[in-house]
């Protein structure tokens, strides 16, 4: 599936720390959620 590049882009300018799509395995989530609560994005 392919994800819109406006539903990222408008992620990003409300401020979000990240975005993950619905189709990610969990451990692409673990790990985006991890990155971001260590200050990296």
């Amino acid at each position: 599936m392919r994800h819109e590049e406006g539903e990222v882009l408008a992620a990003f300018v409300a401020r979000a720390d990240f975005y993950c799509v619905k189709d990610a395995e969990l451990e692409q989530l673990i790990e985006a959620v991890n990155t971001t609560a260590e200050g990296h994005s």
